[in-house]
């Protein structure tokens, strides 16, 4: 009997045992299904930021803006003209004054003695027009394009003559054709048609300024800038301002199908020149060469910076792009995008991984210049490389300098920043400017969503930020990657059907923000139940 009253406590506290950790297990695994459950609802009914309305067709809309023969025949003579941005301060100055006079010709109640719209010609060579609204308490707004291109760098790489602005049944061809003339005779175009159509005396609710700058294509260090400071000097402070951009991008990570990508924001850039410069003993006759060298010396210094990169980040414009793209995406990309708040550091390394979307979570280096030696057997005292960096928001030149210098670790190089420019923080998702891109894109294009995104290039934009509340960044034309290279590339060309769709697109963007509430469409969930 003792033996079985053994084996009956052992039993009994195995059970014990077992209970013990089972409850254990149940401890550890109750939080883990929690957030997996958490998790997968987040996936399943991901928030959905679009907005759908009635689409633009020809058969609904008495003002559809159909591609003519006589507006093709305009953006040929706008495209002949090699209105080319060859350096800061050098320009092709008689064409630009030569498309100044195309766009008189071809806009005439626009320029017209009775035109509701005046028109200052800054720094000789910018345009910029103002349409007086009927309410004075609203704040302005400003649209943008630039009347500048880029040199041809390789002419026998093209299919047509680069300046000729022929088309076919299907394309036009041209430099300029994508920047940035379409989107210049687009907004033009629509303003000749609303004064044809509504009179002369039309106003917009809001005063509206359209401002084409000369030289954006070498950083509107001539032409946006006079013209901010013509509208600072009036005291102007802008609502918005909207400028070329991103595009309606077919290739986007998980998404089927094309995605609008409009910047709500804009990397900075700085070029530092980084040197060293050695005694009479550095120098001197390669047949006695040294120990220490000025080329290798740089050489290391350029391979540290090339190796350490700037750390990656999510910044608000890129966290707010993939919070709306995910109801996008198929549903593995849908746990990862919906739950930023656990995957970030995974997210990290998806993006970090190519060099088109590690560019959209750090600040880029890229070394474009290398300088030394002026005989195959002189030893070089001097040697020096350029870094371009493109500054994600968030980060100051100062700050990224510092990171520089730290990786590099030689007191021996010295830095010289040569230009910097500090990047443009998020603007709103809110705003009536963003929704009515939006709302435009959407009418356009139904089944494309809107998605914020953050410029890595540049744009006029930066110019105007002391005197914008808001400022967006997009180019309303459907893009691959491969037309994504015809930008300042060979064989630039615009398809005549998104031609007609720019026409379009900006058609609607003038009514909506006319007649659009922002408010009857909130973007992020916690201001719609607010509101509900």
């Amino acid at each position: 009997s003792n033996s079985l009253m053994g084996k009956s406590v052992e039993r009994s506290e195995d059970q014990k045992q077992s209970s013990l950790r089972w409850r254990c297990v149940g401890l550890v695994a109750f939080p883990f299904v929690l957030l997996c459950l958490v998790m997968l609802k987040n996936a399943i009914s991901p928030h959905v930021y679009q907005m759908n309305p009635e689409a633009c067709s020809k058969a609904t809309h008495l003002d559809f803006f159909e591609v003519t023969e006589e507006r093709l025949n305009t953006m040929k003579k706008f495209i002949q003209l090699q209105t080319i941005s060859w350096n800061q301060h050098s320009g092709s100055y008689p064409e630009l004054l030569q498309l100044h006079s195309a766009i008189r010709e071809a806009f005439p109640l626009i320029h017209s003695e009775s035109s509701p719209l005046f028109l200052t010609v800054v720094a000789n060579y910018s345009l910029l027009y103002e349409w007086k609204g009927a309410d004075e308490s609203l704040s302005p707004g400003m649209m943008c394009a630039h009347l500048d291109v880029v040199p041809i760098a390789n002419e026998a790489a093209w299919d047509t003559d680069p300046f000729s602005g022929v088309h076919d049944d299907e394309f036009i061809y041209g430099r300029g054709t994508l920047d940035d003339k379409t989107r210049l005779f687009s907004q033009l175009e629509v303003v000749e048609h609303l004064l044809r159509t509504k009179g002369m005396d039309h106003q917009p609710k809001r005063t509206l300024y359209y401002a084409f700058g000369h030289d954006e294509e070498v950083a509107g260090v001539d032409g946006a800038t006079a013209i901010k400071d013509h509208l600072q000097a009036r005291g102007i402070m802008l609502e918005f301002v909207i400028d070329e951009g991103t595009p309606i991008y077919t290739k986007m990570t998980g998404v089927d199908g094309p995605v609008a990508l409009v910047s709500t924001s804009e990397k900075g850039y700085m070029n530092v020149e980084f040197s060293v410069t050695l005694d009479a003993a550095g120098a001197g006759h390669s047949s006695r060469p040294p120990k220490e060298q000025a080329i290798p010396i740089v050489s290391q210094a350029a391979q540290r910076l090339n190796e350490n990169p700037h750390p990656a980040k999510l910044v608000e414009s890129v966290s707010d792009m993939l919070s709306h793209a995910a109801s996008e995406m198929s549903f593995p990309f849908r746990v990862i995008f919906t739950n930023m708040w656990l995957t970030a550091p995974l997210l990290l390394r998806i993006l970090g991984s190519t060099p088109e979307t590690s560019a959209m979570v750090r600040t880029t280096t890229a070394i474009t210049l290398i300088n030394s030696g002026v005989k195959h057997n002189v030893l070089p005292a001097h040697a020096s490389f350029v870094v371009n960096h493109r500054i994600i928001p968030g980060e100051t030149c100062a700050e990224v300098l510092r990171h520089d210098l730290r990786v590099i670790d030689d007191p021996r190089i010295k830095a010289t920043v040569l230009s910097c420019q500090e990047p443009v923080e998020a603007s709103s998702c809110e705003s009536l400017a963003f929704k009515s891109i939006e709302r435009s894109v959407r009418q356009i294009w139904p089944d494309v969503p809107v998605i914020p995104s953050l410029m890595i290039a540049g744009t006029d934009t930066k110019r105007y930020q002391s005197i914008a509340k808001n400022m967006y960044r997009f180019n309303p034309v459907i893009l691959s990657p491969r037309d994504i290279a015809r930008f300042h590339g060979p064989n630039e060309r615009i398809a005549i059907s998104a031609f007609e769709k720019t026409l379009n697109f900006y058609f609607h963007l003038h009514d909506n923000l006319e007649h659009f509430d922002p408010t009857s469409f909130p973007h992020h969930p916690q201001q719609q139940k607010q509101q509900l």
